[in-house]
């Protein structure tokens, strides 16, 4: 065994002991190793790095703390700074061959010298053409008596910014001013080639010029010195990740061996200007986190805008610079940290921001902002001297003129602000009750307030007629355009929260407590496992009661727990009822999604030895372990889409020949990937991860299809492209030229439910509609998590999982295995969605 497999094999020790809960001194951990003494001060850097991370815990696995020493390279050592995952920092002095205090950075032992170094002599030239007078320079660099590499850099004599900020009270203009200096400094690096990588407070110190504060990058070049050994770390040592968690984009958390760009630092600035605007950072407790939980976090987890965190009111163009500079996606950040700072200068001069919608409401709200007193002499001129609104002049007095015009022109974007806060408040459980209540009493119901005079004002210029001056016309047109905008707000937006406050304070009696005994029998009969035959998942899993579902009681076929989701249902609906004598459930286009609890398993995802038809992409087989979960029993329906959505009815198959007259309970298709999410989401359901659909359609065989090894065997069970189709799908512009020579009966889509069900008493998985899937369509290398089965990260979803053949298409599509993917902004006429939820 080499050394370096004999440091990662002790380090893995550690981990797996330290998550296991030993707590063993980690200093008396590496003394007591195997390793000879020369590669000690390595394994301790490791370690370090792993417990600075995950538990904030710095130097722990030092026997003793080191001794300052008198002297590093030429400078003379006049104190300890601070110590830090990577090293300690001293004040130093300068002698020759100018006089001068340095900050001298010592690195820990276990990083390799030699090629830090030479990677900090290969950038000094870029290094040395930073002329900023917001960055701190890097002087010089080289190894200590121990050889352990060392910086030496311009000492600033500061504050962390946020520190700065909160000691001095600056307000929220302060702020915003301070950081756009960082901006302007981080930029003026990057046109240089030079990325930070670890921008955070604690490296952007303020000192204070002639009484005025002046921010300071610290570690600017360094960061970039370290980077190949730190990457060359990262890829060699599982559990450990570079550089400060809470301040990394998802793409530097996920691969830190990674190529990054300068969107890296565009995140860590919006992370910085989030916690100097609300005070807190955005994703808390990430170290107290497994290091899988913490990448899954900081790609999926996303913060809740800094406005509704802080005490202090902030204006929401502010808000909408924070999110877009901490999109999870690269793509849809800011490209470049001028971008940042151009938004910021936008904010400070009133004009629009590019992060916020651009609508004509919106501009103009800005324009009158920046020309408040050009406005209202123009608006007073042109009433007194040129347009001679003669009803404004006997409506208002020439001083009310002015505010009540500037009034109409933010209705508008009063409106969309509304709509944005309220779609936070979601879905309506009872954590949200009091800010729905709060969101129409301060905000919904004050903009409904004014639509009586907006009325008044609509009608007395209608009575002008053709007397009108032409303004006065414009000015008829625009607010006859604002009370329609107005009215849909009220309509679509102040009506669902109503109802949605109503469900949230609601929800707990009409799904748990009117339903006591139903839960009971259902919590009874997932413990007691025997009485669900053949589903040995069930043992160990402790039921409690899941807000917004009934128990439905136990099929009679799959012997799986089924429950529906009442919000999805027409208002007063109810659980649907069973058939006394077949214990089948009677589900009508008024019901809500019915659910199938599926017991958590290991099961082989993938394509069986024996499919011929298994294409590359659905090899090799692998084992996958999920918890235990919600699926839906069927496609989503036509009828619940509408409840879902407000009414949409995007379905492409409408009006054919062979198409029942009433399609209520035919599957929606025609749907994209973005809008079943958010849909789903509002709800507090989510679609199935790739893996999740798979299991749940395998139905616990190892078959080519769930019904067996044969097509024909799919009679009964799947809606496919068949005699059917082939003979009347012409006349739908429906391809059927290699149907199947079996009938299944529909010639295009058909009812949810009306085919046979799998073990798992899930119907429609072979068939019908193809359904979108949570994740990306991405290869069996890169691994699906246990638990839920998803595979990779976000940024790496530019085509999402497509699973489930469809009616115009050949058996082979509906295979068990076989994968698909579509861009998630296409909605296909062969695609629809089947539900998921987790359990709670």
């Amino acid at each position: 065994m080499s050394d370096a497999d004999a440091v990662a094999n002790a380090f893995e020790d550690f981990v797996a002991r330290w998550t296991a809960g030993d707590r063993t001194d980690p200093g008396s951990f590496v003394t007591a190793s195997d390793l000879p003494a020369h590669h000690h001060d390595v394994l301790r850097a490791r370690i370090n790095a792993f417990l600075f991370v995950h538990h904030g815990l710095e130097g722990v696995t030092k026997t003793k703390t080191p001794r300052t020493p008198e002297r590093i390279g030429n400078f003379r050592v006049l104190r300890a700074l601070g110590e830090g995952g990577m090293g300690v920092v001293y004040l130093a002095e300068q002698d020759a061959p100018v006089r001068r205090r340095v900050a001298i950075k010592l690195i820990r032992g276990g990083v390799d010298s030699a090629r830090v170094l030479a990677r900090f002599h290969d950038e000094r030239r870029s290094l040395a053409r930073m002329n900023h007078d917001a960055i701190a320079r890097l002087y010089d660099a080289g190894t200590h008596d121990d050889g352990q590499p060392f910086f030496v850099m311009e000492h600033i004599e500061g504050a962390p910014i946020t520190q700065h900020c909160a000691e001095t009270g600056a307000g929220i203009t302060e702020r915003v001013a301070l950081f756009r200096r960082v901006c302007d400094a981080v930029e003026h690096a990057h046109r240089r080639g030079i990325i930070h990588r670890d921008l955070k407070p604690s490296n952007i110190l303020v000192a204070h010029d002639e009484g005025q504060p002046r921010p300071k990058v610290i570690d600017f070049g360094l960061a970039r010195a370290l980077d190949a050994d730190q990457r060359a770390a990262a890829q060699t040592l599982p559990g450990q990740l570079m550089g400060t968690p809470e301040y990394m984009s998802p793409e530097q958390a996920a691969d830190p061996g990674g190529a990054t760009d300068v969107r890296v630092d565009v995140y860590a600035l919006g992370v910085v200007l989030y916690e100097l605007l609300a005070g807190v950072i955005p994703i808390e407790g990430l170290r107290e986190l497994p290091l899988a939980e913490m990448l899954r976090c900081i790609a999926e987890r996303d913060p809740v805008p800094p406005r509704l965190r802080s005490d202090e009111p902030i204006d929401r163009d502010l808000d909408a610079i924070v999110m877009r500079a901490l999109e999870k996606s690269p793509d849809a950040r800011y490209q470049s940290v001028a971008q940042l700072a151009d938004d910021l200068d936008r904010f400070a001069r009133n004009e629009p921001v590019r992060a916020a919608r651009q609508t004509t409401w919106y501009r103009a709200r800005k324009f009158a902002r920046r020309h408040r007193l050009g406005v209202s002499v123009a608006i007073a001129m042109a009433s007194s001297l040129l347009l001679g609104l003669a009803f404004f002049i006997w409506q208002f007095t020439r001083a009310e003129l002015a505010n009540r015009q500037v009034e109409y022109l933010a209705l508008t974007t009063r409106i969309e602000q509304a709509r944005t806060a309220q779609e936070e408040l979601r879905p309506a459980w009872p954590r949200h009750t009091a800010a729905l209540a709060a969101w129409l009493r301060e905000t919904g119901e004050p903009i409904v307030a004014v639509r009586p005079e907006l009325q008044r004002v609509v009608s007395n210029l209608d009575r002008e007629g053709d007397a009108a001056t032409a303004f006065q016309r414009y000015l008829l047109r625009s607010l006859q355009a604002l009370l329609g905008e107005l009215d849909a707000f009220e309509r679509e937006v102040v009506a669902d929260v109503r109802d949605r406050l109503s469900w949230s304070r609601t929800v707990r009696q009409r799904t748990i407590e009117d339903h006591a005994e139903a839960w009971e029998r259902a919590i009874g009969a997932v413990r007691a496992a025997d009485g669900v035959r053949g589903h040995e998942g069930y043992r160990g899993l402790e039921l409690t009661p899941q807000l917004g579902l009934v128990p439905l009681g136990i099929d009679p076929r799959s012997l799986l727990c089924e429950f529906v989701h009442l919000r999805s249902g027409e208002p007063g609906a109810g659980p649907p009822p069973r058939d006394p004598e077949s214990g089948k459930l009677l589900i009508g286009p008024e019901h809500g999604v019915v659910f199938v609890l599926l017991p958590g398993a290991t099961f082989l995802m993938g394509a069986v030895p024996h499919d011929e038809q298994a294409m590359p992409e659905e090899r090799p087989a692998h084992e996958v372990t999920l918890d235990a979960f919600f699926l839906a029993k069927h496609e989503l329906t036509r009828s619940q889409w509408r409840r879902l959505s407000g009414g949409a009815r995007p379905s492409t198959w409408r009006g054919y020949p062979g198409q029942p007259r009433d399609d209520r309970m035919l599957p929606v298709e025609t749907i994209g990937w973005h809008e079943v999410d958010r849909l789903l989401r509002w709800r507090g359901l989510e679609l199935p991860t790739e893996a999740q659909w798979e299991y749940g359609c395998r139905a616990g065989t190892d078959s080519i299809w769930s019904t067996g090894n044969e097509a024909s065997s799919l009679r009964g069970f799947a809606n496919v492209a068949d005699l059917s189709a082939k003979l009347r799908g012409p006349g739908a512009g429906l391809d059927v030229t290699d149907a199947e020579d079996w009938d299944d009966g529909h010639v295009l889509v058909a009812p949810v439910g009306s085919l046979a069900a799998n073990d798992f008493g899930l119907h429609d998985m072979h068939g019908n509609v193809a359904e979108w899937c949570r994740d990306g369509n991405l290869p069996f290398s890169v691994p699906a998590r246990s638990g839920d089965g998803l595979r990779g990260r976000p940024e790496q979803w530019h085509v999402r999982a497509y699973r489930g053949g469809g009616f115009g298409w050949r058996p082979r599509h509906g295979r068990c295995s076989d994968r698909d993917g579509l861009r998630p902004n296409d909605a296909n006429a062969y695609g629809g969605a089947r539900a998921a939820r987790r359990l709670q």
